[in-house]
């Protein structure tokens, strides 16, 4: 049976600190550049302090949760979703 959920370790809670608004942010700040300028942010700001062969693993492992969950499209450089943008407003309001 296929699993229909996404996987995401790397986009848990603990994972990104309970603040999903920084994630939020580093993708809208980096909209429409290229998917490695937002792994370097999600490496700066969550995973610094893992293990340096691991962090850009990690980094990309919550981005592809991120488009996974329908929070950022997928292809084409950084780009939010509509519920992605949704989102974005509703933990920054």
């Amino acid at each position: 049976m296929k699993n229909e959920l996404p996987f995401g370790t790397q986009f848990s809670p603990t994972q990104i600190n309970n603040d999903l608004s920084l994630l939020l942010k580093i993708i809208e700040d980096n909209e429409g550049d290229d998917t490695s300028v937002v792994i370097d942010g999600i490496i700066k700001n969550f995973f610094s302090t893992n293990a340096p062969d691991q962090q850009r693993t990690m980094a990309n492992n919550c981005k592809n949760s991120l488009v996974a969950y329908g929070v950022m499209e997928s292809g084409g450089g950084v780009h939010l979703t509509e519920f992605g943008r949704n989102l974005n407003v509703t933990t920054t309001a």
